[in-house]
């Protein structure tokens, strides 16, 4: 005979149990129709017409579905970005770290120079979560960071080298000058982007624009030494430059890009 106190235990602590599995079993179901419209939309909102951008997908599929999360090559995604090659002047790259905001804003209204951010390859999966499942077809959005090189961190890692890699002449950094470590151990510019920069005469100069909240001669931080150390092994030219975040702001602002800084 079960007594009522067992009864109510097993309904309240059940319950979560219950909701627990329902969950997990969720996590493992393909979730390939909802992130197949969000990335066909964004396909033929960047001009693609809807047979290219069916075939795109089929191609990015095709890089992760049945793979295994864990371990995952950055060249996988080779077939993928041949479809996407950089089109923006070369000498108009700009990277960062720790600036994400700022620089979106300071980018999107001008053409002077170019991130990641105004790249397709960025336009079409940013905020997209994907995977897939070794032996099983479709595509997964749960737990797919739970491995350091999962398919999204390769894919990241995979776009920013290229993009860094297809810079030329001046190259432009922004980097948060009220870090302690402006150019941080494990950002990714300092262990992807700054390595995949070509040497001269490819790329012949860095210029780092270090954004502050007053002017106080923090290009002399320690870390930036560093930089200017690792830029002089690629026997690229270095130059750093403080300059206020409100300066900037008004740059945006008054539509004054060439001579923000």
């Amino acid at each position: 005979m079960v007594s009522k106190k067992a009864i109510i235990i097993g309904g309240v602590a059940g319950v979560p149990l219950l909701l627990l599995v329902c969950l997990l079993c969720f996590a493992f179901i393909p979730q390939t129709g909802q992130f197949r419209a969000t990335f066909l939309g964004r396909c033929r909102e960047l001009g693609g017409t809807s047979q290219d951008c069916e075939n795109i997908l089929s191609v990015f599929q095709q890089t992760y579905e049945g793979k295994k999360r864990i371990d995952f090559s950055e060249e996988n995604y080779q077939p993928f970005f041949d479809r996407f090659p950089f089109t923006h002047p070369c000498y108009r790259t700009m990277l960062w770290s720790g600036t994400e905001d700022l620089v979106t804003k300071f980018t999107e209204k001008t053409n002077s120079f170019y991130t990641l951010d105004k790249t397709s390859v960025r336009k079409l999966m940013k905020t997209l979560k994907w995977c897939g499942m070794e032996g099983h077809k479709g595509t997964y959005t749960y737990f797919c960071e739970i491995a350091n090189q999962n398919p999204m961190k390769a894919y990241w890692t995979a776009a920013s080298a290229r993009f860094a890699k297809y810079a030329c002449d001046k190259v432009t950094v922004m980097l948060d000058g009220e870090r302690k470590e402006p150019y941080h151990p494990n950002s990714m510019f300092r262990k992807v982007e700054l390595p995949s920069l070509r040497s001269p005469p490819d790329v012949w100069q860095l210029k780092v624009v270090l954004v502050t909240q007053t002017n106080r001669n923090q290009c002399d931080k320690e870390s930036l030494n560093t930089l200017k150390n690792d830029v002089a092994q690629k026997g690229i030219t270095y130059t750093c430059q403080e300059v206020t975040e409100s300066h900037i702001e008004e740059c945006i602002r008054q539509n004054n890009f060439d001579s923000c800084w």
